[in-house]
């Protein structure tokens, strides 16, 4: 099923024109494309903290809500790292009371409003030394709320250095993209 089963003809056919710019792959359907409007990783290092996510990541491993994100549409975030024999970290949701254990190519979706944040790959004993390549990805998509809403611009593809190809918002509300 198609999120934009119901939007406008022109509106649907705008947004698979820029997923085809992007390159974005449908999300569980070929007709998903252009649901998610960003995209962002996140690597996390080993830690003998929980709170060595802070370090690495600012405001992502602490307790958080992302409200740039729109409210009607889901986060989905897909983790894989070489964190070996360390305990993976969580990824948590606080309004619900969620842990879920990063392992290797676990794929959570969640709503970003809600309080949520992360630990990062530990040892599960001092004697474990931490490696540098224990580390942790996080690819998060989520629909950007301004994106969306076509409040801002939507920046189709990065063109060089403090460069990029966008459509602003005044164009895509008058519809002279058509």
């Amino acid at each position: 099923c198609s999120p934009h089963g119901h939007m406008p003809p022109d509106d649907r056919k705008l947004m698979e024109d820029v997923a085809k710019v992007r390159n974005t792959e449908g999300f569980g359907s070929d007709a998903n494309k252009g649901y998610y409007s960003a995209c962002q990783i996140n690597i996390a290092s080993a830690s003998e903290s929980p709170t060595g996510l802070v370090k690495d990541l600012g405001t992502a491993g602490k307790k958080h809500r992302d409200r740039a994100d729109h409210f009607f549409h889901p986060t989905t975030m897909f983790s894989f790292g070489d964190t070996e024999d360390l305990y993976a970290g969580d990824f948590f949701i606080l309004d619900l009371g969620v842990y879920v254990e990063m392992v290797n190519y676990r794929t959570v979706t969640f709503h970003a409003w809600m309080f949520h944040g992360g630990t990062p790959p530990m040892p599960l004993s001092p004697e474990k030394p931490i490696m540098p390549h224990h580390v942790r990805a996080t690819v998060i998509w989520y629909a950007n709320r301004a994106t969306i809403e076509r409040t801002a611009a939507n920046v189709l593809a990065l063109m060089g250095e403090n460069s990029r190809l966008e459509v602003h918002a005044n164009l895509l509300n008058t519809g002279k993209l058509n």
